[in-house]
């Protein structure tokens, strides 16, 4: 993927994959980067590290909760006022708690679906957008199974097939956006170290 002059949104961008994805877009020469997450502490820090490694005019944090249309929405839209466009969008935002099981599907289900839809009304060139890709962080846990955190790997499942079925819907299609997933193996990040 050609990244020179692109703008992206990454989702759970305050650590671990996203913020390393935040980064090798800046690396790539991006135009620009929103950074996305609910932890404001961290999401500042980030967004600062890189500002002074890339420049101030290249990133911005936005405080995002993934289940919120309305937040979502505001994101795109501070995203094209900040940078004019949105040409890639990020859903990697994640949680593994087998406990509270529903919030773990709200955002690692929800959340990218939410981001998806909404993407479409922002990106798609029939709606004024120059089209784009869709980036869905999924796990390898979304295709293989593990008894020990059957919730997890289940929204993880839930990620790919979404993704490769809305890879091919006419919508997404039609509006020249591309949506794929990723499926990374064990990652050493702060959702790992949550859960030890």
């Amino acid at each position: 993927m050609n990244i020179h002059d692109k703008v992206a949104i990454v989702t759970g961008a305050a650590s671990g994959i996203g913020s390393a994805l935040a980064e090798e877009f800046l690396k790539e020469d991006a135009k620009g980067v929103s950074i996305l997450d609910v932890d404001d502490d961290e999401g500042k820090i980030v967004c600062q590290r890189l500002k002074d490694k890339y420049g101030d005019d290249k990133v911005v944090f936005i405080h995002c909760d993934v289940t919120s249309r309305t937040e979502i929405k505001d994101a795109f839209e501070k995203t094209k006022t900040a940078f004019g466009r949105v040409d890639i969008l990020c859903n990697n935002a994640g949680v593994m708690n087998e406990v509270n099981w529903e919030h773990t599907i709200d955002i690692n289900v929800k959340g990218v679906i939410m981001g998806t839809i909404v993407a479409l009304d922002y990106m798609g060139v029939k709606n004024g957008g120059t089209g784009g890709v869709i980036v869905n962080t999924a796990s390898t846990l979304g295709v293989l199974s593990n008894p020990l955190i059957p919730v997890y790997g289940t929204s993880k499942a839930s990620v790919v097939y979404f993704s490769r079925t809305v890879a091919n819907e006419p919508r997404f299609l039609e509006n020249k956006i591309k949506v794929m997933a990723i499926c990374p193996s064990m990652v050493d990040t702060l959702l790992m170290a949550k859960e030890k």
